[in-house]
């Protein structure tokens, strides 16, 4: 018999990476504005306290959405955000400190225009929600959010909004990325944003971002299918 089995130390083949999710912009659209679009309907009547704490949570969620789509946070680094972690004062643009990063390293991200009006917006409805603690996304209960809980409200208004895309919070992260490259930003200040280690795991971007850019060539050149 042998001592020791001869294919321990063998490895199998990596498996490759998938490419990123990305939404397209008339998509991300789309889910932005599903929490707060007019006509959407309870699927039975509400009382008028739920239909009040529906209202709150619309806030809520549109808030959330916005700040998934316009800072690239992972979803994990959203839920741990803390009222404090939102700086309005000290730079010409909002920011947010990401404390939880992976590795525990901090960054700052910048908040657009849109994500912090959502924000001003849902302060209030927090306020209402009886928050009991520091945490700036929280619960009908007004527990903090966890990641769970938001990748079931990223689903609920992709069907709400008819978005054609299977969003995800992460498919959101990809967007962000993506739509920033597709608009000529540069791969290390996108780096810098999302929180990558290496410029290695921020490159994916720049094959989905050709894919797009071939996609739109065949789509649009009069000459791009000749002898397809």
């Amino acid at each position: 018999m042998l001592a020791g089995n001869p294919a321990a130390a063998i490895r199998g083949p990596k498996k490759p990476k998938g490419l990123p999710r990305a939404l397209d912009v008339d998509d991300a659209k789309r889910l932005m504005e599903a929490p707060l679009a007019t006509g959407t309907t309870a699927a039975r009547t509400l009382s008028a306290s739920e239909e009040a704490r529906h209202g709150l949570l619309r806030l809520r969620d549109a808030s959330l959405l916005e700040v998934l789509y316009g800072t690239g946070l992972r979803v994990s680094e959203a839920c741990a955000l803390d009222l404090g972690d939102i700086d309005r004062d000290r730079f010409s643009t909002p920011m947010i400190l990401v404390r939880k990063g992976k590795g525990n390293k901090q960054r700052q991200v910048p908040l657009g225009k849109l994500a912090a009006d959502a924000l001003t917006a849902y302060l209030p409805a927090r306020k209402a929600l009886h928050a009991t603690g520091a945490a700036l996304f929280v619960n009908a209960a007004g527990e903090r959010l966890t990641p769970r809980s938001v990748q079931r409200m990223v689903k609920k208004w992709t069907i709400a909004g008819g978005v054609h895309a299977d969003a995800t919070p992460h498919a959101l992260r990809h967007s962000f990325a993506t739509h920033l490259l597709d608009a000529e930003a540069d791969l290390r200040s996108i780096q810098e944003l999302l929180g990558h280690a290496s410029l290695a795991s921020t490159q994916i971007y720049t094959k989905v971002s050709l894919d797009h850019l071939m996609k739109v060539y065949d789509d649009a050149h009069p000459r791009a299918k000749i002898g397809k």
